[in-house]
């Protein structure tokens, strides 16, 4: 007796230069596979997105078994790997940052927010004197961490002293994206009129043109950003940020 042939418009091809994987599928039918099958999103019949979570092949179709993911704090996929709290927090920030306003500065009043949210505080300020290259504690600091912060304003900030190319800031970011640690992300709204910073500290003459592409990177990470309007606003976020993430961890 001869087997039933599948029925063509029910087959499922996967081709081209996107990597995508499969986890925990039963495929019983025709699938042709033009690559590696690495960390696409399957959803109906069609492989779309960064995930592939539950999903099932039947016969030869795709069951809509995936929801798509929920919209969360701006973290890196690294962010289910995450310690029940209290979490070591890496603020990464430019100097213009903890300086302005004098009052009370943006990054002092993100570290309350570290804080509040029942955390411990960790930034280039905690570095204590070493015989290692710059960069390289630097990257310790960041690996050590379990959420790096990243509180951007329009200054680049200073090279690294062995690496020129980058300043640190960019290198936090590098080893956090590099080591999945999840990533929170907040952005200096420019057109706010009480942000309390000096003419100095929104032009960087020197670095300007590092910085826009620095952050055109930082804004195409598939992160979602927030943007702070003042150092009240910017600890709200930061407070509220974690406090969620620690309810995602949940």
């Amino acid at each position: 007796m001869q087997a039933p042939q599948p029925d063509p418009s029910n087959q499922v091809t996967v081709s081209g230069d996107r990597n995508i994987t499969i986890t925990g599928v039963s495929a019983g039918g025709n699938i042709s596979v033009g690559n590696t099958i690495q960390g696409d999103y399957v959803a109906g019949d069609k492989f779309t997105g960064d995930k592939v979570m539950g999903d099932k092949v039947t016969g030869n179709k795709i069951s809509n078994t995936v929801a798509p993911p929920s919209a969360t704090p701006a973290t890196a996929s690294g962010a289910s790997a995450l310690k029940p709290g209290p979490w070591r927090v890496f603020l990464s920030h430019t100097s213009e940052l903890r300086e302005f306003p004098s009052g009370g500065s943006y990054i002092s009043k993100a570290e309350r927010a570290v804080s509040a949210a029942g955390h411990a505080i960790g930034d280039m300020a905690d570095f204590a004197a070493s015989d290692q290259a710059p960069a390289q504690v630097c990257i310790e600091k960041v690996q050590g961490s379990d959420v790096y912060i990243g509180i951007y304003g329009l200054r680049y900030g200073s090279p690294v002293r062995d690496q020129p190319e980058i300043s640190y800031t960019e290198l936090e970011f590098n080893t956090a994206t590099a080591m999945g640690v999840p990533r929170l992300v907040f952005l200096l709204d420019s057109d706010s009129e009480n942000h309390g910073l000096p003419a100095k500290a929104l032009i960087d003459r020197q670095y300007g043109d590092r910085q826009d592409a620095f952050l055109k990177r930082v804004k195409g990470a598939g992160l979602t950003l927030q943007r702070f309007r003042n150092p009240d606003d910017l600890k709200g976020l930061v407070e509220r940020s974690l406090r969620e993430l620690g309810q995602v961890q949940q």
